[in-house]
């Protein structure tokens, strides 16, 4: 298990470069498409998707410290569709998988609200992404933005070694292409997508962090 959830945190942390390849499969294992979700965000490199974040403010991104991307889209559950905007500046958590992307101009959508709580024990929450539909690395690419529920089982340490939310799979998990991408508690962010053994995940906390998102961004 320990040697799975190195793998799975290896592929996340490399899949920047990895997807430029054009038969890239990345969505959520498990879980279902998703009908709506304007404040998702697909993180890019070069024009070729890596990475899922969640838009918090008109100008700045949520997303993990180990996701690199020059641009975003914004706003549409279709890849490579919805306003697109260069990434200004990113800033990095000195202490967890999580960094905050300011964008070159604002955008006008919905954007997703932040946790101050870690979510309960026994909670389930949706994780959301464009992450493997197997558990096999790459092999084509969803269209849509797809969740799934996992269940809240405790705290564990993210991929940085900062404290982030675990999670055990209910109808989903998170896998290669996932990383960033938001799990919500009742709408509200409570982690960020930072590694997994596609069995239990670690999203970093957001309720934990939550003063360096606001000194940061503003929110």
């Amino acid at each position: 298990m320990k040697l799975r959830a190195l793998a799975l945190a290896l592929l996340m942390v490399t899949g920047t470069t990895a997807v430029a390849r054009a038969d890239v499969k990345p969505y959520i294992v498990g879980g279902e498409f998703v009908a709506s979700a304007p404040w998702a965000v697909q993180l890019e490199n070069g024009g070729s998707f890596g990475c899922t974040g969640s838009i918090i403010a008109p100008e700045w991104v949520l997303t993990a410290k180990h996701c690199s991307g020059d641009s975003v889209r914004v706003g549409d559950i279709n890849l490579g569709r919805g306003e697109r905007r260069a990434v200004a500046e990113a800033v990095a958590n000195p202490q967890a998988d999580m960094q905050l992307l300011r964008l070159e101009s604002g955008v006008d959508t919905e954007y997703v609200r932040l946790a101050d709580e870690a979510p309960a024990v026994g909670r389930t929450n949706h994780i959301y992404g464009w992450g493997t539909t197997d558990y096999e690395c790459c092999d084509s690419i969803s269209p849509i933005l797809k969740r799934g529920a996992v269940k809240v089982i405790g705290l564990a340490r993210d991929y940085y070694g900062g404290v982030a939310v675990e999670t055990r799979w209910e109808t989903g998990t998170a896998g290669y292409g996932d990383s960033g991408g938001p799990q919500l508690d009742g709408g509200v962010q409570v982690g960020v997508c930072s590694t997994g053994d596609y069995v239990k995940t670690q999203y970093a906390s957001v309720a934990h962090y939550r003063g360096w998102i606001r000194a940061t961004a503003g929110v």
